[in-house]
């Protein structure tokens, strides 16, 4: 029986006060539609029109809602809340199929990712031997760092590498982070559930200000309808192409992984006695973020994955109740059929993003010390963990270093998280010794 920790305002099982309840699914919302991006730069690159871009939007958010709403289902998922987006993994991948047979490949080639996780997913509870309390925590700082380019170079207004920090930019996130963190320290229970919605109010009026979000952006929301529907006759044409299954079969896998952290770290959020990952609850999980992905490309949507920034607000506002995630799955699919909603959420300024994505991160990295921190590791765990550390952070630091490595494995090396787990996994196999001293083979049990 999990304990629920005092940190906890609610629990998964409880049920908060409705106003409660929308208030942070909004806030959840908002992190979810930064991914909608990914959907806007896709269809600006092949050049469809602006009708074809509010389409692929909504129905991605469609795809969004759904996952989101099974994965808190725990007769189906996972039970947690652990929210979906656009997986940015995917967005590679996608633009190729895009670019080689439209939208209608790209649907395809979803549904192929849907399957592989659904086999994937029955499985996943037969490796907990993989994932010792060491590894797991490993994972989840892991999910943390993941959000770390991208949160800082928003925090910081830059849009490539080089660009100078954006004064503007800079104070706004700054401003904004304060007003969240300092509501998170200062304010009370109900109070903290506040810090992340006041600081976007905080971050956009200061964004209006100083016209980081332009006279243009604020006429476009205003031009948008409040209602429309969001499928077009060309969501029902698919194609598949084979020399694309084995890119998005592991980017199925990577996914998978990603899955693996945002649950496990959802399992500890909510136990104040947890010890080890509950891989039964985390098959569940994996299967729930398949038919994610299968609503997906059987809708016409983008590819979809877990939220870690997420599950750092959970943590965040101490609100973990199912009735959280299942409320933020039903708005995101009612957002599908308002473009002024899905504009207003597609608008978030850079830096205000680049705040939410740091204050959250915070939670996720703690989360992993302490738990490794809480193993007492030996002189072989710290070399496996040091080593996955080492080099999946340098994928952050010095991307440039594996640009070289062959297509088949570029899907690896294109997330911190799946690179240091598959290192740390397949270290500790190989460096187990027998209880008397000498070897055993890998990745015995």
């Amino acid at each position: 029986m999990a304990e629920k920790p005092e940190s906890l305002l609610y629990g998964v099982a409880d049920r908060p006060p409705l106003g409660m309840v929308i208030r942070i699914a909004i806030q959840h919302n908002f992190l979810q539609a930064a991914s909608l991006a990914f959907p806007i730069a896709l269809m600006s690159q092949i050049g469809d029109g602006q009708s074809a871009v509010l389409h692929l939007v909504a129905l991605s958010m469609l795809a969004i809602g759904i996952g989101t709403i099974l994965q808190s289902l725990p007769r189906i998922g996972s039970g947690y809340v652990c929210p979906n987006l656009v997986g940015p993994n995917f967005f590679s991948v996608a633009s190729q199929a895009a670019w080689v047979g439209g939208m209608p490949l790209v649907r395809g080639m979803t549904l192929v990712a849907a399957l592989v996780e659904m086999l994937l997913a029955p499985i996943w509870r037969h490796v907990k031997f993989l994932f010792p309390a060491e590894i797991t925590g490993l994972v989840v700082f892991m999910v943390g760092a993941s959000i770390v380019q991208l949160g800082s170079s928003q925090f910081l207004g830059i849009s490539y590498s080089g660009d100078p920090i954006d004064p503007h930019a800079l104070f706004i996130g700054v401003v904004t982070f304060l007003v969240m963190a300092g509501l998170n320290v200062w304010g009370s229970k109900t109070l903290k559930t506040w810090a992340v919605l006041l600081g976007l109010l905080v971050g956009y009026g200061l964004s209006a200000g100083f016209g980081i979000l332009s006279v243009t952006d604020l006429r476009t929301l205003h031009a948008s309808p409040w209602l429309a529907q969001p499928f077009d006759s060309s969501f029902l044409h698919i194609s598949f192409d084979w020399s694309l299954v084995l890119p998005f079969a592991i980017l199925s896998i990577c996914g998978s992984l990603k899955t693996t952290g945002n649950i496990i770290t959802s399992q500890r959020i909510n136990d104040d006695d947890w010890k080890e990952p509950d891989m039964k609850n985390v098959s569940k999980g994996i299967f729930a973020d398949s038919l994610s992905v299968l609503s997906a490309g059987l809708l016409g949507g983008l590819p979809t994955d877990t939220s870690a920034s997420n599950v750092g607000l959970t943590q965040a506002t101490g609100v973990s109740s199912r009735v959280v995630g299942i409320a933020a799955g039903l708005l995101f699919m009612l957002y599908a059929f308002s473009p002024k909603i899905a504009m207003l959420l597609a608008l978030m300024p850079m830096p205000v993003m680049g705040a939410i994505l740091a204050f959250t991160a915070c939670f996720m990295m703690m989360s992993g010390l302490q738990i490794l921190l809480s193993t007492g590791l030996d002189q072989r765990m710290i070399l496996v963990i040091g080593t996955a550390l080492f080099f999946g952070l340098s994928l952050d630091i010095l991307p440039e270093l594996y640009l070289s490595v062959p297509a088949m494995l570029k899907p690896i090396f294109q997330s911190p998280l799946t690179l240091s787990t598959l290192i740390a996994v397949i270290l500790n196999q190989l460096l187990r010794p027998r209880p008397e001293g000498g070897w055993r083979l890998p990745f015995a049990r």
